[in-house]
């Protein structure tokens, strides 16, 4: 790794460390199989801005900085060994996205693309918060292709975390067109009614396994 990947890394996980604003820290469940891990979400609020980092499964660190509006302004993810795996950046006024792969002018650069990161629970709650009952999304996959899902709500439920029942609002997200034939699967969001934070998240692993993300504790 060269000495500018090296000085990014430790600037955000620096930043990912330290509280600069008001801090949140949210503990999720992943389960697959037989196997249960902890994974870690945090939110920083500072300065009309916010940063949020996701300590997934395998040790890696996703960390998004997002603007006063909610847009994405770049995306970073960092492996267990503290290597930079993944650079992204949001140029809105070149309308460009840049990666550490590939400079790529014209991805298409809309209101609704996210990058398929840990951060993207986050970055669905905020898109919910505009009240629609459906939503066109693309997402940019780790080899920067983009792909295009609908994300709808289908009802409201209670998830029990512990012994508190906690009002949340179910939605479902899949693939448009005819990717859907070769990959039908469906994902499912559980977001708080008064929030819209992450509760439970159910998808498909790249092995057809079934997949559990859950809020356990604050």
């Amino acid at each position: 790794m060269d000495l500018k990947s090296k000085m990014l890394v430790f600037f955000i996980v620096f930043q990912s460390s330290t509280t600069f604003g008001s801090e949140k820290e949210y503990h999720y469940t992943y389960s697959h199989l037989d196997d249960s891990r902890l994974c870690i979400m945090t939110v920083n609020d500072v300065n009309n801005r916010t940063q949020v980092s996701f300590r997934n499964e395998l040790d890696e660190l996703h960390v998004s900085d997002i603007d006063e509006y909610g847009k994405t302004i770049r995306v970073v993810i960092i492996d267990g060994q503290g290597n930079l795996k993944e650079s992204i950046v949001f140029d809105y006024d070149d309308y460009r996205i840049q990666s550490n792969r590939s400079n790529q002018k014209s991805f298409r650069l809309k209101k609704n693309i996210y990058v398929n990161s840990g951060t993207l629970f986050y970055m669905l709650g905020i898109m919910i918060g505009e009240g629609l009952d459906s939503y066109k999304i693309k997402l940019i996959q780790p080899d920067n292709r983009i792909v295009d899902m609908y994300f709808k709500r289908i009802d409201a439920e209670e998830i029990a975390i512990g012994d508190n029942p906690i009002a949340s609002i179910k939605y479902e997200m899949g693939l448009i067109g005819l990717k859907s034939i070769f990959w039908p699967y469906k994902y499912y969001y559980w977001f708080s009614a008064d929030e819209n934070l992450l509760i439970k998240y159910q998808g498909i692993s790249a092995e057809k396994d079934l997949v559990t993300l859950q809020l356990t504790g604050l």
